[in-house]
């Protein structure tokens, strides 16, 4: 496979258990990535200041209508499309992102690139995985 940005979509009649691995060179580092299946996704928000994040998202009709809140309190919004696989690079200003609508079967994840590597996390509503409001704290606590 080329490198760049890649999605996978796997359909059965019957349940799938499925994660990726691959790896990666950030500035001339070697790393690896590895992530679990994205559920479909649905309106949510995250508080996301600290780290350059890229978002992607696969389906065969992409449409996310999203809201992004930056530091000095401006809210601004943009609608990310296309088909099979789009990313869209979040401001470096942002502190919260928004996805408020969602057409059609589409999955995302979010990105993270810095100079110590990559990680990558499926787009989930926080109170899918755990009953905890919004951090007040940003991905900096963890990876200053």
């Amino acid at each position: 496979m080329a490198a760049g940005a890649f999605a996978l979509r796997i359909r059965s009649d019957q349940p799938i258990v499925a994660a990726v691995d691959t790896s990666v060179k950030v500035r001339g580092s070697s790393d690896f990535v590895w992530t679990t299946a994205a559920p479909r996704l649905a309106p949510l928000a995250i508080a996301i200041t600290g780290a350059p994040l890229t978002l992607v998202f696969t389906g065969s009709e992409i449409a996310v209508a999203l809201s992004i809140r930056l530091a000095n309190g401006k809210v601004t919004g943009t609608t990310v499309t296309g088909s099979d696989i789009a990313s869209w690079r979040v401001p470096s200003d942002a502190v919260t992102l928004r996805v408020t609508s969602v057409r059609g079967i589409t999955h995302g994840a979010l990105l993270v690139t810095t100079s110590k590597g990559m990680a990558t996390a499926p787009l989930v509503a926080g109170s899918q995985i755990e009953r905890a409001i919004l951090p007040g704290s940003n991905i900096q606590v963890i990876n200053p």
